[in-house]
């Protein structure tokens, strides 16, 4: 947890230029925020709540949903509580205020078959879990006295939020995602993976903040984070489309190839632990920059008819490092920061 004392520096930051932020009430919109997450994922409805979301917590929740609906399944919680949920920190910068919160929760979850409605497996027992959840908006936003993204608004002009309308509200096309009006939720972070890293402390990052005034780590771990789960989709569905638009074509060409000589067809029961950004290099035509991915996942093999090979499958740990490249000058779109896919 943060300082306490440093907390309550940044929260009065907050507070100075927002005269009507309230930590309580910012935490009871969280726990509406909470069950909003809950209920769209355990209901395989993603797309009520994209709105709320990055493009990187969405394609992982998706990825999550997609491969029950493969499995024919879907699960159902039962006797569901929240224990904690709580500020751990609080950090201000002339890009974002980010606020991280760490909640405890249990849940008994059973196995529905999606066909039949048959419940296939049950726990009897609560499984408790532990997240962090990082909320963030732009330094010049207000708390609104009117419904916002979480209530289903646009948080701009009040407009109810259509389904599908994630990005540009219809009404007065402001981006509602951008930051600029309410909270976005930018990442949940398993508790036992969570960690933050001032910006500063990354090599060259003030170089590159003063070529490019509104790059983000924000905006950066997110796209990063949508490219993951492209290229996951890309090894289950042995198409490179998902890809293309992120990445040139010979590595999609060099990935594809690459899929099919590790001898497995894709990975199961894939857990994003941690995206964080590590370095840059910059040069006078190029920008470079470094992340370290890390996940897990359990090797599935597939034989020539498309069925699982039966064998013993262990969920491996993968590092990776992703490079990500622009042409030196180019500026980051402030918009966009969280709209990647």
């Amino acid at each position: 947890m943060q300082n306490a004392r440093v907390m309550s520096q940044a929260l009065t930051s907050i507070k100075k230029r927002d005269g009507l932020f309230a930590s309580d009430a910012f935490l009871k919109r969280v726990e509406k925020l909470f069950w909003k997450i809950q209920n769209a994922w355990y209901d395989q409805k993603l797309e009520t709540i994209q709105a709320l979301v990055s493009d990187a917590l969405y394609e992982q929740l998706k990825c999550q949903v997609d491969s029950q609906k493969a499995m024919g399944i879907k699960y159902r919680h039962s006797k569901m509580t929240v224990y904690d949920m709580r500020i751990a920190q609080v950090n201000c910068d002339n890009s974002f205020d980010v606020i991280h919160l760490f909640i405890r929760a249990s849940s008994a979850d059973s196995a529905i078959d999606l066909k039949t409605g048959e419940t296939l497996a049950a726990n009897e027992e609560s499984r408790k879990f532990s997240e962090y959840w990082t909320l963030i908006r732009r330094p010049s936003a207000k708390t609104l006295q009117k419904p916002g993204l979480i209530e289903g608004s646009c948080p701009n002009c009040g407009a109810p939020i259509e389904i599908g309308q994630a990005t540009v509200c219809g009404v007065c096309n402001s981006f509602i995602r951008s930051g600029f009006y309410d909270w976005v939720l930018a990442k949940i972070t398993q508790a036992c993976e969570w960690e933050y890293k001032e910006p500063g402390l990354i090599p060259d990052w003030h170089t590159m903040k003063s070529t490019d005034a509104d790059f983000t780590m924000q905006q950066i771990e997110d796209r990063a984070g949508v490219i993951f789960w492209m290229m996951r989709l890309t090894e289950r569905s042995k198409s490179v489309e998902p890809m293309q638009r992120f990445s040139t074509g010979a590595f999609c060409e060099l990935y594809q190839a690459t899929c099919m000589e590790r001898g497995y067809n894709y990975m199961e029961n894939v857990a994003l632990a941690s995206v964080s950004l590590k370095g840059f290099k910059i040069t006078k035509y190029w920008d470079s920059l470094f992340i370290l991915v890390i996940w897990s996942g359990v090797p599935t093999l597939l034989d020539k008819n498309g069925r699982v090979i039966e064998s013993r499958r262990v969920s491996q740990i993968m590092r990776e490092i992703y490079v990500l490249g622009r042409r030196h000058g180019v500026r980051t779109n402030q918009n966009n920061t969280l709209s990647s896919a």
